[in-house]
């Protein structure tokens, strides 16, 4: 790993040139209390977002923003991507800024930065290299700036575990002023940066539980759980099991309602929740401890709380989950309980005193495991789309299979099957649906067509193949003609615009041309000339709507022109005759 800076000159507008007080810089101390914005005079009820502690933030962006020296720094950390797979190498830069009004001198500067897993808290130390000759950056004026760049390796990032990372420990020590006021020190730490994605990729899904437990005096509702691939955010509703309402806040001047206050922060390691002071049934001091498929409890240590009227709402985020993780223990306790030893879950005592749920996060029945079937989908990808027909493929994680959608067509369902085969995809973890549904009879009323002096102005006629043999296609051609003397404007809709309607004599409908097709939306404004026409064609393989071979016989074929919903063109019918 390398580390580079370059001096940079950045140009500070203060508020006090404007007459104004300065305004908080956006990088604050990380153990400063964080309080809610007192909201202003407004018709309706304001509403204050949950706060979060400082690593809890999911990662929208590779940006993060961060520090806790906001009088003399102004720091800005960032990953070049939000996520990335074991080996793929990170490049993490940190800005720093100069926002006191004297120079700063740096008297040590690190050489390494430690990646900090953030639920596990396993750190990993990487060393770095500065620009040779130069041990530290230069002095910083006034407004002045330097970026230092550093390249996290894909042998470093391989030996990752997966979950999100934080840069923690990044200590500088600096002087400020032209005389020195004597050594600083400052932390740097990062909130969450990146997230490590394992392999066979991570639940992006929201799994409602509804699950209620009573223990302890309350009564806890996990309510649900939300998987991205950025983390995983447990949501619960703890209220008390004597149904006493909590008691009101204060309400806070020029708000309509009164706000209940925000809570957030870090619940204090296993080893020190016996010098908690005994349960009392406050439920604002809660932890709690999750496993997956039964393996190390981990204690979540960041969370955010709201109390309201129905109980206090909590959230505790960790780590993506693997989409090849079958079960998840979730344990909340109360942060201190008399005479239990509050340094881990016991699974037994919790399971049966407190709040415990174990949930499957996948079918115990399932043939195929999440993480196959998505393999064997990125596999299938290049492969499938040759086959001509397909409409569509999906993973249908209800159904455990890969979905595959194809147009009716004489073969469809044996070639597809053949190509899922060819690249060693196990041939019955893909469905294979050919066609759609039943097409409802076309409507004819007056109202669904365009008006009187378009249809005067156009002609509009299908052209099919009289007698076909069996098991030949079947050619047919839509025609719109303007016939008048003058330039006929009009509009269509859909990409494509056309269809063919085959029927019995009867008047059943079997098939039509766009089944099972992708059909974009827009309209399109057309205009033909005196004389000028325009022509649509299409082939049946003497198939119904789902891909079954018809019967020898008669049919009625019509052609069928979108127009602007709800308007269509719709011919006459004319005669087919499939020969035996």
């Amino acid at each position: 790993m390398t580390i580079k800076y370059a001096p940079m000159v950045v140009l500070v507008l203060t508020a006090l040139a404007c007459g104004q007080a300065p305004a908080a810089s956006p990088t604050q101390d990380a153990r400063t209390p964080t309080h809610p914005p007192q909201p202003t005079a407004a018709s309706e009820p304001s509403v204050t977002p949950i706060a979060t502690s400082p690593v809890d933030q999911p990662v929208p962006g590779p940006t993060v923003r961060g520090g806790p020296a906001p009088r003399i720094f102004e720091i800005d950390w960032k990953a070049d991507k939000g996520s990335v797979a074991p080996g793929e190498p990170v490049i993490v830069t940190l800005e720093l800024k100069n926002v006191w009004n004297e120079p700063v001198e740096f008297n040590e500067f690190p050489t390494s930065v430690t990646l900090t897993h953030v639920d596990t808290r396993i750190e990993t130390s990487v060393p770095l290299e500065l620009e040779s000759g130069k041990g530290t950056p230069g002095p910083l004026e006034p407004g002045e700036a330097f970026t230092v760049m550093a390249s996290v390796s894909p042998s470093v990032s391989a030996g990752l575990q997966s979950g999100r990372y934080r840069i923690k420990g990044f200590e500088i020590s600096y002087t400020r002023g032209e005389r020195g006021t004597g050594p600083s020190r400052t932390n740097m730490s990062s909130e969450a940066l990146f997230v490590v994605i394992p392999p066979e990729g991570v639940l992006d899904k929201v799994l409602s539980v509804g699950q209620v437990r009573e223990g302890d005096g309350g009564r806890i509702t996990l309510e649900r759980i939300h998987f991205t691939p950025q983390q995983t955010t447990v949501s619960v509703l703890a209220a008390p099991l004597t149904q006493i309402a909590l008691e009101p806040q204060p309400p806070v001047a020029g708000a309509s309602t009164p706000v209940p206050p925000v809570q957030s922060g870090s619940t204090p390691t296993p080893a020190s929740l016996a010098d908690q002071s005994p349960w009392d049934g406050d439920l604002t001091n809660l932890t709690a401890f999750y496993s997956l498929d039964g393996g190390m409890w981990r204690l979540m240590a960041n969370y955010s709380y709201r109390e309201g009227p129905d109980g206090v709402h909590w959230e505790w985020p960790f780590d993506p989950v693997s989409v090849n993780v079958k079960t998840l223990e979730f344990i909340i306790v109360p942060r201190s309980r008399p005479g239990r030893e509050g340094t881990s879950p016991d699974p037994v005592e919790d399971a049966s005193s407190s709040w415990y749920w174990r949930l499957s996060l996948q079918r115990p029945d399932l043939e195929y495991s999440v993480g196959d079937l998505a393999e064997w989908h990125r596999t299938l990808r290049d492969v499938i789309w040759q086959v001509p027909g397909i409409a569509y493929t999906y993973l249908d994680e209800p159904k455990n299979r890969i979905r595959i959608g194809m147009e009716p067509r004489r073969g469809a369902r044996e070639e597809m099957a053949a190509a899922i085969e060819s690249v060693g995809v196990p041939r019955g973890a893909a469905l294979i649906d050919v066609g759609c549904s039943r097409v409802e009879p076309w409507p004819l009323d007056d109202a669904n067509v365009p008006g009187e002096a378009f249809l005067r102005a156009v002609d509009y006629s299908i052209e099919v193949d009289g007698q076909v043999s069996y098991g030949n296609a079947v050619r047919m051609k839509l025609t719109l003609r303007n016939v008048s003397d003058e330039p006929v404007s009009f509009v269509t809709g859909g990409r494509p615009p056309h269809d063919f309607v085959v029927s019995t004599p009867d008047g059943e409908q079997i098939w039509h041309w766009k089944c099972a097709k992708i059909i974009q939306q827009p309209l399109d404004s057309r205009s033909l000339e005196p004389g000028e026409k325009l022509e649509f064609t299409g082939e049946w393989e003497q198939v119904d709507n789902r891909g079954e071979p018809v019967p020898p016989g008669n049919y009625l074929v019509k052609g069928v022109l979108d127009m602007d919903y709800p308007g269509k063109l719709i011919t006459e019918a004319r005669g087919l005759e499939i020969l035996r």
